[in-house]
């Protein structure tokens, strides 16, 4: 049997501080290190951007009945106007002062629609759909309010370009023109 050498000895005071060195002699007769136990107020921990953050297990998530109070034409354009005063009182242009004067109509259910003229005016409803949703919802305390947009069906113009396409657009305008055309043998394509 072969005799190891006297380990060092930690002082019972610092034992708790400082990793010990404890020799293994049933294992190939190589010390190793143990690190000091340590309680979880004085460790600390190092942050990292990959790990989650621990959150506390005692909180129960709350559940919000769901509200679902009628409402009439009179309350939801008052809810409107009430919103756009609120978003008035921050910084907005005028394409956006134009939208909130449009009007507001209540559908089926708890359908909501706006009126509007164009695509263009969409764009800018976007900007503060999930904001007005939230605040029609709040303040007339009914949760399945659904938003939507209506467009004013508008008749694009043709542009007229050639000379045929002219005459065509004249000869809706004042039929009598075909005839005149014809008795004085005009051609207006060459």
């Amino acid at each position: 049997m072969v005799d190891t050498p006297p380990v060092d000895t930690i002082s019972p005071d610092l034992e708790s501080t400082k990793p010990q060195l404890i020799s293994d002699t049933e294992k190939h007769n190589t010390p190793k290190i143990i690190p000091p136990e340590s309680n979880g107020d004085t460790a600390k921990e190092t942050p990292s951007l990959f790990r989650k953050k621990k959150e506390p297990q005692n909180k129960s998530p709350v559940l919000k009945e769901k509200q679902e109070v009628a409402f009439d034409q009179s309350q939801l354009e008052e809810s409107w106007k009430a919103f756009g005063i609120e978003r008035r009182k921050t910084k907005i242009g005028e394409m956006e002062r134009l939208v909130l004067n449009r009007p507001i109509s209540k559908d089926e259910g708890s359908a909501v629609s706006i009126q509007l003229k164009s695509d263009l005016e969409g764009g800018f409803v976007d900007k503060f759909e999930l904001e007005l949703t939230t605040f029609l919802r709040r303040n007339l305390k009914n949760d399945s309010i659904k938003l939507s947009k209506k467009f004013d069906e508008q008749q694009k113009e043709t542009k007229v370009y050639t000379n045929s396409d002219k005459f065509e657009a004249l000869a809706k305008q004042n039929p009598k023109l075909r005839e005149l055309m014809d008795r004085l043998g005009l051609d207006f394509e060459f």
